[in-house]
């Protein structure tokens, strides 16, 4: 089939760039070009997702004891001011 069309310049140059790159015909480089822009786009397969991690924990009788010093430690307040005085 004999078909005419107007090609704009920069579509004209991507098309003979293409026919250099892969020493094919003018006509067959339209003719893939346009196959795949009409051709509708592969369907991706589901994203598989991993089932959760299941958590198992010990109870508190069987855990090791956290260390003394995480457990008394007590921040201290920042002053930006000195407190106020307060006479009585």
């Amino acid at each position: 089939m004999i078909t005419a069309i107007t090609l704009e310049p920069d579509v004209e140059r991507l098309l003979h760039e293409r026919q250099y790159l892969t020493k094919k015909s003018f006509k067959e480089v339209v003719n893939e070009a346009i196959r795949s822009a009409l051709r509708p786009p592969p369907r991706r397969s589901p994203k598989l997702i991993p089932p959760p991690t299941a958590w198992v924990f010990a109870p508190a009788s069987t855990r090791a004891p956290s260390p003394p010093s995480l457990t008394t430690w007590k921040p201290k307040p920042i002053w930006m001011f000195p407190p106020a005085r307060v006479d009585a």
